[in-house]
């Protein structure tokens, strides 16, 4: 099969199909561009062997054997300069993960790599990720099978048969993941996992420095440089970027006004909220939306 480059696409199995919310494909490719695509589902990506480069929203990552990561829903992406690496995508729905979100919690790892990094591919860049050594990877390769089997089958209750063997699969990377040395790169982000997430989930409501830090479980001092080595900005500083962003998302998507908006994500002053929307995006928050509208 050939992209539309023309470059060779050797598969082993090329599957659109999908099972409830799952779908997987896991091919060999050798490819020099794919082009950046995006769908409304998650994938788990698993480079069994090889070496190239994933591409996610404009941004070049390497990938090589043993890496494994996630990739959002509507996030684009595509590779680059493949040569017979194989690679499965396991693809899922966000409702899988959040019927169990309770007892996956209870793993330190889990959403570090299922929830907070894919949000913040950029830090360290692309060291957050995990890397499986050749025996762990020969687990995962074994779960994949079985996933993969039970797939081809296309039995009645073949949804739930799968839901097992991706919590199996789910299960197994959250607790690899939680396995880096505190000084490791992956380990850094590790301890900062959860003051990111806790940001993401309670951006709109006032956070106050001691509650970060408490989420951290650091002193404050310790907590304000390690926050600033890995983000490279203050904590209260990101979480009004990381407020923006939700602002730019609704000023995209609906008709609410710029008060509810900045009431939304946790400002208390719309008027404040717009001058801190211009300094960061350049325009005042009816201009971006008239700019993203007319596009």
């Amino acid at each position: 099969m050939a992209d539309l480059d023309g470059h060779v696409w050797t598969s082993q199995q090329i599957n659109h199909d999908r099972i409830g919310g799952f779908h997987i494909n896991s091919a060999v490719l050798t490819v020099n561009h794919v082009p950046e695509h995006s769908h409304d589902f998650e994938e788990l990506v698993c480079i069994l062997d090889g070496r190239g480069e994933q591409t996610i929203n404009g941004k070049s990552f390497e990938i090589k054997t043993g890496d494994v990561f996630v990739i959002q829903g509507q996030d684009r992406h595509g590779f680059a300069n493949l040569d017979h690496v194989h690679i499965v995508n396991l693809g899922y729905q966000r409702r899988y993960l959040e019927q169990m979100e309770d007892m996956f919690l209870t793993i330190p790892g889990f959403s570090p790599m299922f929830y907070v990094a894919p949000r913040h591919r950029n830090l360290l860049a692309f060291e957050s990720r995990l890397n499986l050594k050749p025996m762990e990877l020969s687990n995962l390769s074994l779960m994949i099978d079985q996933f993969k089997q039970e797939f081809a089958r296309k039995r009645a209750f073949s949804e739930a048969m799968l839901q097992v063997c991706f919590y199996q699969i789910v299960v197994f990377l959250a607790d690899q993941y939680s396995q880096e040395p505190s000084d490791a790169p992956r380990g850094r982000f590790l301890a900062l996992a959860p003051v990111l997430r806790y940001i993401e989930v309670q951006y709109m409501h006032p956070i106050t420095l001691d509650e970060l830090t408490k989420q951290a479980g650091m002193s404050t001092n310790q907590f304000l440089r390690a926050f600033n080595d890995l983000v490279q900005t203050s904590p209260i500083d990101y979480v009004i970027r990381v407020r923006i962003q939700k602002a730019c998302e609704l000023l995209e998507r609906g008709d609410q006004t710029i008060t509810d908006i900045a009431y939304d994500v946790g400002f208390r002053d719309s008027n404040y909220f717009s001058r801190i929307f211009k300094k960061i995006t350049g325009c005042a928050p009816g201009e971006y939306r008239k700019k993203v509208k007319s596009c």
